[in-house]
C-alpha cells in the first residue's frame, strides 16, 4: 500500500512537471574567455570546463535558479615565459537567481547571487590578484547588453538556443571576462512518459492484488 502511494505521488508529480513551465535543467558552464586585460592570463578551471551543475529555469515565467559544484580557478598572469602560477580561486556555494523578460528572454532584469571565493597566493604578483578576498560571488549583471562585442557588464538569457552569455569586469584596466552558459530543457514528452510508466506499474500491482 505504502508503495502505491508512492508510484501514484511521484507519477502526479512527473504529470504536473510536463504540463507547467517551470522543470529541473541541467546547467552547463560551457566556457570563460578574458579579453582587453593589457597582458595574457592563463586560467585553469578544476574540474575542467564544461562544469555541470542543475537548476530550474521557467521561460514563461521569466525566472531562474541555477547552482554549480563547487571549482578552482588556477590563475597565471604571464609577465614573463615560464613564471608559474600566481594564484588559485576556490568557489563554493555558487548559484545565481533572477529574472528576465517572461517569456522572451534577452537581458536579465534582477539577479542575486550565492557562494564564496576565496584567494590562495602561488607566487608571482598573485599578492596582487588576492587583495580583494575572500569575497561573496558576483550576482550576473542585469543590465546591458552582451551582443557579439564586449561593452558594458552585462547578461542576457536567449531561450531559443537555451545560452546565457555574461560579461564582467576584470580590473581596473578595463579588461572582462565573457562567460557562456547552457541549460537543456527536458522535453514534455519524456517527462509525460514518465509519468505514464508508473502509473501503468501501480494499475498493474493493483489487478495482481
Amino acid at each position: 500500500m505504502k508503495l502505491a502511494r508512492s508510484l501514484m505521488l511521484t507519477a502526479t508529480m512527473l504529470f504536473a512537471a510536463g504540463t507547467a513551465s517551470a522543470v529541473p535543467v541541467t546547467f552547463t558552464f560551457e566556457s570563460a574567455e578574458i579579453f582587453d586585460a593589457g597582458f595574457t592570463v592563463q586560467q585553469t578551471f578544476t574540474p575542467s570546463l564544461p562544469l555541470v551543475g542543475s537548476g530550474d529555469v521557467d521561460e514563461a515565467a521569466g525566472t531562474y535558479d541555477l547552482t554549480l559544484p563547487d571549482f578552482s580557478i588556477t590563475l597565471d598572469i604571464v609577465i614573463s615565459p615560464n613564471d608559474g602560477d600566481d594564484a588559485r580561486l576556490d568557489t563554493t556555494g555558487w548559484g545565481q537567481v533572477g529574472t528576465f523578460a517572461a517569456g522572451v528572454g534577452g537581458d536579465l532584469t534582477s539577479s542575486s547571487a550565492t557562494g564564496n571565493t576565496t584567494c590562495t597566493v602561488l607566487g608571482g604578483i598573485g599578492g596582487l590578484v588576492c587583495a580583494d578576498f575572500p569575497a561573496p560571488v558576483d550576482p550576473w549583471p542585469p543590465t546591458g547588453d552582451s551582443g557579439p562585442t564586449l561593452g558594458a557588464p552585462s547578461a542576457t538569457i536567449d531561450i531559443l538556443t537555451n545560452t546565457i552569455v555574461v560579461i564582467s569586469d576584470y580590473d581596473a584596466n578595463g579588461g572582462q571576462v565573457r562567460s557562456i552558459y547552457s541549460y537543456e530543457v527536458p522535453e514534455p514528452g519524456t517527462i509525460l512518459l514518465v509519468g505514464a510508466g508508473l502509473c501503468g506499474l501501480l494499475l498493474a500491482g493493483r489487478r495482481r492484488a
